[in-house]
């Protein structure tokens, strides 16, 4: 979803190796989107990321998620 939109959005640092803040605050809204089962939309939470960056990543964590429950076996609890 992230690399549709934004093709060269910043989710890893210049290594290639490691997550930017930004590739963090994802995988942590992804976390937060299969164990509550519900969308980080609006968390207060931004990693020191801008607000709308973190709208970005949250929305984009949730709808990734909960449009699929089967794919991330959240059909099975």
């Amino acid at each position: 979803s992230v690399r549709r939109e934004k093709p060269f959005f910043p989710l890893w640092q210049s290594d290639g190796n490691h997550p930017s803040r930004s590739g963090t605050y994802l995988a942590a809204c992804v976390l937060f989107s299969v164990i509550f089962r519900e969308t980080p939309e609006g968390t207060a939470y931004t990693a020191g990321l801008t607000e709308s960056t973190s709208s970005f990543l949250q929305k984009a964590a949730g709808s990734t998620v909960l449009s699929d429950a089967a794919k991330w076996h959240l059909d099975r609890f």
